[in-house]
Protein backbone atom coordinates (compact mmCIF):
# COMPACT_ATOMS: atom_id res chain seq x y z
CA UNK A 1 0.00 0.00 0.00
CA UNK A 2 1.37 3.39 -0.95
CA UNK A 3 1.51 5.93 1.85
CA UNK A 4 1.27 9.69 1.78
CA UNK A 5 4.32 11.37 3.25
CA UNK A 6 5.63 14.79 4.05
CA UNK A 7 9.12 15.89 4.95
CA UNK A 8 9.72 19.19 6.73
CA UNK A 9 13.28 20.47 6.59
CA UNK A 10 15.06 23.11 8.65
CA UNK A 11 18.67 24.01 9.33
CA UNK A 12 20.07 20.81 10.78
CA UNK A 13 16.67 19.16 11.38
CA UNK A 14 14.28 17.06 9.36
CA UNK A 15 11.02 15.28 10.06
CA UNK A 16 9.27 12.59 8.04
CA UNK A 17 5.79 11.24 8.78
CA UNK A 18 3.75 8.68 6.89
CA UNK A 19 -0.05 8.67 6.69
CA UNK A 20 -2.54 6.16 5.28
CA UNK A 21 -3.05 6.63 1.57
CA UNK A 22 -6.02 8.53 0.19
CA UNK A 23 -7.62 8.13 -3.21
CA UNK A 24 -6.15 11.43 -4.42
CA UNK A 25 -2.57 10.39 -3.74
CA UNK A 26 -0.11 9.84 -6.55
CA UNK A 27 1.95 6.69 -5.89
CA UNK A 28 5.23 7.50 -4.19
CA UNK A 29 4.53 11.24 -3.98
CA UNK A 30 6.18 13.08 -1.10
CA UNK A 31 5.48 16.63 0.07
CA UNK A 32 8.74 18.36 1.07
CA UNK A 33 8.76 21.79 2.69
CA UNK A 34 11.11 24.01 4.65
CA UNK A 35 10.23 25.49 8.06
CA UNK A 36 11.93 28.29 9.97
CA UNK A 37 10.73 30.16 13.04
CA UNK A 38 11.55 33.03 15.39
CA UNK A 39 14.35 34.71 13.46
CA UNK A 40 13.66 37.94 15.44
CA UNK A 41 15.30 40.17 12.89
CA UNK A 42 14.72 43.32 14.94
CA UNK A 43 16.89 42.16 17.83
CA UNK A 44 19.27 39.84 15.95
CA UNK A 45 22.50 41.30 14.58
CA UNK A 46 22.91 38.65 11.86
CA UNK A 47 19.29 37.80 11.02
CA UNK A 48 19.89 38.47 7.32
CA UNK A 49 22.72 35.96 7.22
CA UNK A 50 20.66 33.33 9.03
CA UNK A 51 17.69 33.79 6.71
CA UNK A 52 19.95 33.72 3.65
CA UNK A 53 21.39 30.37 4.74
CA UNK A 54 17.89 28.94 5.09
CA UNK A 55 16.56 30.28 1.78
CA UNK A 56 19.60 29.10 -0.15
CA UNK A 57 19.46 25.64 1.43
CA UNK A 58 15.76 25.24 0.63
CA UNK A 59 16.32 26.36 -2.97
CA UNK A 60 19.01 23.69 -3.35
CA UNK A 61 16.66 21.10 -1.88
CA UNK A 62 13.89 22.14 -4.29
CA UNK A 63 11.25 21.94 -1.56
CA UNK A 64 7.59 22.36 -2.51
CA UNK A 65 7.21 25.45 -0.32
CA UNK A 66 8.80 27.30 2.57
CA UNK A 67 7.00 28.71 5.60
CA UNK A 68 8.13 30.90 8.50
CA UNK A 69 6.26 30.45 11.79
CA UNK A 70 6.33 34.01 13.11
CA UNK A 71 8.44 36.48 15.08
CA UNK A 72 10.01 37.32 11.75
CA UNK A 73 10.22 41.14 11.63
CA UNK A 74 8.14 44.24 12.26
CA UNK A 75 6.85 46.13 9.19
CA UNK A 76 9.52 48.85 9.36
CA UNK A 77 11.19 50.16 6.20
CA UNK A 78 14.57 49.08 7.51
CA UNK A 79 13.38 45.47 7.18
CA UNK A 80 12.67 45.65 3.44
CA UNK A 81 16.05 44.09 2.65
CA UNK A 82 15.37 41.27 5.13
CA UNK A 83 11.99 40.55 3.54
CA UNK A 84 13.58 40.58 0.08
CA UNK A 85 15.87 37.74 1.15
CA UNK A 86 12.76 35.67 1.91
CA UNK A 87 11.22 36.65 -1.42
CA UNK A 88 14.25 35.36 -3.33
CA UNK A 89 13.12 31.80 -2.78
CA UNK A 90 12.06 30.55 -6.22
CA UNK A 91 9.05 28.55 -5.01
CA UNK A 92 5.91 29.25 -2.95
CA UNK A 93 6.49 31.16 0.29
CA UNK A 94 4.12 31.43 3.25
CA UNK A 95 4.01 33.52 6.42
CA UNK A 96 2.59 32.93 9.90
CA UNK A 97 2.09 35.93 12.18
CA UNK A 98 3.97 35.91 15.50
CA UNK A 99 3.26 38.07 18.51
CA UNK A 100 6.46 40.13 18.06
CA UNK A 101 5.65 40.94 14.42
CA UNK A 102 3.46 43.80 15.71
CA UNK A 103 5.99 45.24 18.18
CA UNK A 104 6.88 48.94 18.32
CA UNK A 105 3.23 49.95 18.07
CA UNK A 106 2.51 48.44 14.65
CA UNK A 107 -0.98 47.11 13.96
CA UNK A 108 -1.68 43.65 12.64
CA UNK A 109 -3.02 45.13 9.40
CA UNK A 110 0.30 46.90 8.81
CA UNK A 111 2.27 43.69 9.23
CA UNK A 112 -0.08 41.80 6.93
CA UNK A 113 0.35 44.45 4.23
CA UNK A 114 4.15 44.43 4.66
CA UNK A 115 4.28 40.65 4.21
CA UNK A 116 1.80 40.74 1.32
CA UNK A 117 -0.86 38.75 3.20
CA UNK A 118 -4.59 39.26 2.81
CA UNK A 119 -5.36 37.67 6.18
CA UNK A 120 -3.55 36.20 9.16
CA UNK A 121 -5.46 32.94 8.71
CA UNK A 122 -5.68 31.23 5.35
CA UNK A 123 -5.33 27.87 3.64
CA UNK A 124 -3.43 26.53 0.65
CA UNK A 125 -3.06 23.13 -0.99
CA UNK A 126 0.21 21.31 -1.66
CA UNK A 127 0.66 17.81 -3.12
CA UNK A 128 -2.52 16.36 -1.67
CA UNK A 129 -2.44 18.19 1.66
CA UNK A 130 -4.64 21.04 2.85
CA UNK A 131 -2.34 23.41 4.75
CA UNK A 132 -4.15 25.60 7.30
CA UNK A 133 -2.42 28.68 8.71
CA UNK A 134 -3.85 30.02 11.96
CA UNK A 135 -3.35 33.44 13.55
CA UNK A 136 -3.00 33.29 17.33
CA UNK A 137 -3.06 37.06 17.74
CA UNK A 138 -6.80 37.66 17.90
CA UNK A 139 -8.01 40.03 20.64
CA UNK A 140 -9.84 38.55 23.59
CA UNK A 141 -9.05 35.57 25.72
CA UNK A 142 -7.92 35.31 29.31
CA UNK A 143 -4.22 36.18 29.14
CA UNK A 144 -2.58 39.52 29.77
CA UNK A 145 0.17 41.01 27.62
CA UNK A 146 0.58 39.61 24.14
CA UNK A 147 -2.54 38.05 22.62
CA UNK A 148 -2.61 34.24 22.56
CA UNK A 149 -6.12 33.68 21.32
CA UNK A 150 -8.15 32.48 18.34
CA UNK A 151 -11.44 34.35 18.19
CA UNK A 152 -14.96 33.25 17.16
CA UNK A 153 -14.69 34.37 13.53
CA UNK A 154 -11.47 32.46 12.95
CA UNK A 155 -12.85 29.42 14.78
CA UNK A 156 -15.88 29.37 12.47
CA UNK A 157 -13.53 29.60 9.48
CA UNK A 158 -11.44 26.71 10.85
CA UNK A 159 -14.54 24.53 11.29
CA UNK A 160 -15.47 25.19 7.68
CA UNK A 161 -11.97 24.34 6.43
CA UNK A 162 -11.94 21.05 8.33
CA UNK A 163 -15.46 20.14 7.26
CA UNK A 164 -14.79 20.72 3.56
CA UNK A 165 -11.27 19.34 3.21
CA UNK A 166 -11.07 16.13 1.18
CA UNK A 167 -7.37 15.64 1.82
CA UNK A 168 -5.26 15.29 5.00
CA UNK A 169 -4.46 18.50 6.85
CA UNK A 170 -1.32 20.18 8.19
CA UNK A 171 -1.71 23.10 10.61
CA UNK A 172 0.78 25.96 11.06
CA UNK A 173 0.59 28.48 13.92
CA UNK A 174 3.04 30.60 15.91
CA UNK A 175 1.87 29.89 19.48
CA UNK A 176 1.61 26.16 20.19
CA UNK A 177 -1.54 24.16 20.82
CA UNK A 178 0.11 21.44 22.89
CA UNK A 179 0.28 22.77 26.45
CA UNK A 180 1.20 25.74 28.62
CA UNK A 181 2.51 28.93 27.10
CA UNK A 182 0.44 28.59 23.95
CA UNK A 183 -3.00 29.58 22.72
CA UNK A 184 -5.32 30.22 25.67
CA UNK A 185 -8.30 28.41 24.09
CA UNK A 186 -6.18 25.60 22.70
CA UNK A 187 -8.33 22.83 24.21
CA UNK A 188 -11.26 23.94 22.07
CA UNK A 189 -9.09 24.08 18.96
CA UNK A 190 -7.47 20.70 19.60
CA UNK A 191 -10.94 19.17 19.97
CA UNK A 192 -11.87 20.51 16.52
CA UNK A 193 -8.67 19.20 14.97
CA UNK A 194 -8.95 15.77 16.59
CA UNK A 195 -12.58 15.34 15.55
CA UNK A 196 -11.97 16.17 11.87
CA UNK A 197 -12.25 13.26 9.45
CA UNK A 198 -11.43 12.62 5.79
CA UNK A 199 -12.80 9.39 4.31
CA UNK A 200 -13.51 8.14 7.86
CA UNK A 201 -9.88 8.66 8.87
CA UNK A 202 -8.39 11.35 11.15
CA UNK A 203 -7.85 14.38 8.94
CA UNK A 204 -5.13 16.33 10.76
CA UNK A 205 -1.67 14.81 10.58
CA UNK A 206 0.45 17.44 12.33
CA UNK A 207 0.53 20.91 13.82
CA UNK A 208 3.74 22.98 13.55
CA UNK A 209 4.44 25.90 15.90
CA UNK A 210 7.22 28.14 17.16
CA UNK A 211 7.17 30.75 19.94
CA UNK A 212 8.76 28.68 22.73
CA UNK A 213 12.26 28.41 21.20
CA UNK A 214 12.38 24.67 21.78
CA UNK A 215 12.71 21.45 19.77
CA UNK A 216 10.23 18.69 20.53
CA UNK A 217 7.36 16.64 19.14
CA UNK A 218 4.33 15.43 21.09
CA UNK A 219 1.58 13.10 19.95
CA UNK A 220 -1.73 14.37 21.37
CA UNK A 221 -5.06 12.91 20.30
CA UNK A 222 -3.43 11.25 17.32
CA UNK A 223 -1.91 14.51 16.03
CA UNK A 224 1.83 15.21 15.98
CA UNK A 225 2.49 18.62 17.56
CA UNK A 226 5.93 19.71 16.36
CA UNK A 227 7.68 22.64 18.04
CA UNK A 228 10.31 24.38 15.87
CA UNK A 229 13.22 26.01 17.69
CA UNK A 230 14.20 29.62 17.13
CA UNK A 231 16.59 30.17 14.22
CA UNK A 232 18.38 32.81 16.29
CA UNK A 233 18.40 31.77 19.93
CA UNK A 234 18.56 28.47 21.85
Amino acid sequence: THRRRFIASGLGTALSLSLPAFATQAPGEVLRFGVISDVHQDVMHDGCERLTAFVEAMAREKVDFIIQLGDFCIPAERNRAFLEIWNRHPGPRHHVLGNHDMDSGFRREQTLAFYGMESGHYAFDAKGFRCIVLDGNDPGGTTRGYARHIGPEQLAWLREQLATSRTPVLVFIHQPLDGTGGIDNQAEIRALLEAARVNDRPAVAACFSGHLHQDYARLIGGIAHVQINSASYV
